[in-house]
């Protein structure tokens, strides 16, 4: 039974990996097509997409996943409802490094959508910890000497944690964005015994013209977003100002000024980014 749920995991992941090898395919060749063989995307509603973000530091529902400056690309391709897409984030002071894989489908106002978040646990890792893209393991481990005697076990750290998204989008008449979140797949969702933990993160967020408020909540202990505490505990409190850096009369920069208390860490962040 454990090798048919890895190996169902192994496929799901090949799975995500293709599409978005395809859609950096199909985004480079739109990029590099002349106005003789551009494609018409309004005939075959086909479109591609890129774009970087720059971060002053890389928050993520009120975890500090890395407190240096972060540039985050994503490419994707959209059909209809449809869309496919890779984004990442890498820091430039120190080593830390993320990519992720998704698939969504948007239906009105709802958007559902699975992500694999794959963070490089091997820059500075041991023997007993590097991991590879392929190594989605969420096992025990055994801890060796240099004699090959076990010294120990533990939950193995992978590199990879899938989340499926369910979110309600909002309308002009109900501006308000709710967002379900639950671990699907990670080696920091897990019970002593090996067993998969499910966490599902719960967030609510006011839209305003320009401002965000939004408040998120954990159903329960988890090491994947740093919460200590076994019972359902808001982790993320926070506003966002959004608005454009003007460049030129017909070019300006997209901008959010946030900030966020995570209550159960007693800590507040304060971060900056850009879109280019």
């Amino acid at each position: 039974m454990h090798y048919y749920r890895t190996f169902k995991v192994k496929r799901f992941i090949i799975a995500l990996t293709t599409l978005a090898v395809l859609t950096v395919l199909f985004t480079t060749v739109a990029i590099g097509q002349t106005d003789t063989t551009k494609v018409d995307t309004n005939k075959c509603k086909m479109q591609t997409f890129a774009n970087a973000g720059l971060v002053s530091q890389y928050l993520w529902r009120g975890a500090m996943l890395d407190a240096k400056p972060n540039i985050q690309p994503i490419v994707g391709l959209t059909y209809g409802g449809f869309e496919v897409g890779a984004m990442g984030s890498v820091s430039f002071l120190n080593n830390y490094s993320e990519t992720d894989i998704y698939a969504s489908y948007k239906y009105k106002c709802f958007k559902l959508s699975v992500t694999d978040f794959y963070i490089d646990m091997s820059n500075g890792a041991t023997d007993n910890l590097a991991r590879t893209y392929f190594d989605y393991s969420a096992n025990y481990i055994y801890t060796k000497d240099s004699l090959g005697n076990v010294v120990g076990t533990g939950i193995q750290t992978a590199g990879h944690h899938i989340l499926c998204d369910l979110v309600f989008l909002g309308t002009e008449k109900i501006p308000i964005k709710f967002t379900m979140s639950t671990m699907l797949h990670s080696g920091w969702d897990l019970y002593s015994n090996g067993n998969r933990k499910y966490t599902t993160y719960f967030e609510a967020r006011y839209l305003f013209k320009t401002w965000e408020i939004y408040a998120g909540a954990i159903s329960g202990q988890s090491d994947f977003y740093i919460n200590k505490i076994n019972k359902f505990n808001i982790i993320n409190i926070g506003t966002a100002y959004n608005y454009n850096i003007k460049i030129n009369e017909n070019y300006s920069i997209p901008a959010v000024a946030q900030l966020c208390i995570n209550p159960q860490m007693e800590k507040i962040y304060f971060t900056f980014g850009v879109t280019f």
